[in-house]
């Protein structure tokens, strides 16, 4: 009345909220059907989006061969005959000669199938093949690989330790009982290693008649997908301890652990990186940067397609014992497991696990590992780098350092 105002409505006021309940849900509404219509184009554009198309890789030094991503070779004779003639064959190479054959050969022989039935064929010559290679093939490459270690052990000085793991960690209902592991030997001192190789079991499938190579590379490379790899992982020994002598020298950790799963095999590699790197790694530091508890340390991660096992090997200097040694790494380690580690560490360890593998691939040549085998693993391993999070590292921290698979060796 004072400035001349107006009422603003003739409408109670106790009336006015409906319309601005009104108006909210128009306006949800409204942002509702946009959603909708806006799913529905993703999904329309995600439609449209053809599937990357399957193409076999050329095997580098065999002319004709292909390689799959499983690592089997195929060889393809194509001609019009009526049927697929199908074969294969496993050669056992030494992996400590540069992969040297060992004279032992394993065959499946040929088999037919019309053409409409090559996919149900191929399936059934994985199967036949995953015995052998999971089988007697695997069991003549370790035992001829024991024999081999054996000798490089006893030039470490840490046989019986190393020893001690193996037998522990793939115990007697273990598909690896008898193997060793790596350990001490490999002079290149890698992060990660392959107490048996798959490719030292080179596999060759022959294909002769109407196949198509660019057709059916689909076809072939799901049929013939991972035929080294158990259809169920065997149990993981149980934690232990054991002395080797006084035991007051030296320490030795080892952590059981399952086969390492592709989609899990990038945030594996991060989670050992940021536990075990020489430079940065929580152990390292734990028993030499920080606290120079130990005058020497190393780790390995050592993959087969049965399990895996993760180790930490430490010389504890004076005034130091092995029982600080050992209070060191469960420390290190469990405080990497319950927090979990930094976003800078897990930035370093990209970069860091780069490097590894950049180095690993340009020794591969002289120390006699396929280099093409070697480039398509760090391809595929650093291919979910950038995607792998914070917690997908935790959890394959959890996997790699389970304390009930924690198997303790002390040597003298």
């Amino acid at each position: 009345e004072g400035h001349g105002a107006e009422p603003a409505t003739d409408v109670p006021a106790a009336v006015a909220p409906p319309k601005v309940a009104a108006a909210t849900r128009d306006a949800s509404t409204t942002k509702a059907t946009d959603k909708s219509t806006s799913d529905a184009k993703t999904a329309e554009k995600t439609a449209d989006v053809a599937p990357p198309k399957v193409t076999l890789s050329p095997a580098p030094m065999r002319p004709g061969a292909y390689v799959l991503s499983s690592g089997l070779y195929v060889e393809i004779a194509r001609d019009e005959s009526p049927e697929v003639e199908i074969s294969a064959r496993v050669d056992v190479l030494d992996p400590t000669k540069a992969r040297a054959p060992t004279g032992t050969t394993f065959r499946l022989d040929a088999k037919k199938a019309k053409p409409d039935e090559l996919e149900t064929a191929l399936a059934t010559t994985k199967a036949d093949l995953a015995k052998i290679l999971q089988g007697s093939a695997a069991s003549k490459l370790r035992s001829s690989l024991a024999t081999r270690r054996e000798k490089f052990y006893e030039k470490t000085g840490f046989e019986a330790m190393y020893r001690g793991l193996s037998e522990r960690a793939f115990a007697k209902s273990h598909p690896m009982h008898g193997a060793l592991l790596v350990g001490p030997t490999e002079p290149a001192d890698d992060m990660f290693l392959e107490p048996e190789p798959v490719w030292a079991l080179d596999t060759t499938v022959v294909l002769r008649g109407p196949v198509d190579p660019d057709a059916q590379a689909g076809l072939i490379e799901s049929a013939l997908a991972n035929p080294f790899t158990p259809s169920r992982a065997p149990a993981l020994a149980s934690a232990s301890r054991a002395s080797i002598g006084k035991g007051d020298r030296h320490l030795l950790v080892g952590w059981a652990s399952p086969p390492i799963a592709t989609k899990d095999e990038t945030a594996m590699h991060l989670a050992f990186v940021i536990a075990c790197h020489n430079k940065m790694g929580r152990l390292h530091r734990a028993l030499r940067h920080e606290r120079s508890i130990a005058a020497r340390a190393n780790c390995s991660l050592e993959t087969a397609p049965f399990g895996s096992v993760a180790w930490v090997f430490a010389s504890p200097g004076t005034p130091h014992t092995v029982g600080d040694a050992e209070k060191a790494v469960d420390e290190a380690i469990q405080k990497l497991i319950k927090d979990g580690p930094t976003d800078q560490e897990i930035q370093a360890a990209r970069g860091l696990l780069r490097t590894e593998l950049a180095r690993e691939q340009s020794a591969a040549t002289i120390r006699g590992l396929p280099k093409s085998r070697v480039v398509a693993n760090n391809e595929r391993i650093l291919s979910k780098l950038s995607s792998v999070k914070r917690a997908d590292v935790m959890a394959a921290a959890k996997i790699l350092f389970d304390s009930s698979h924690r198997i303790v060796i002390a040597g003298d």
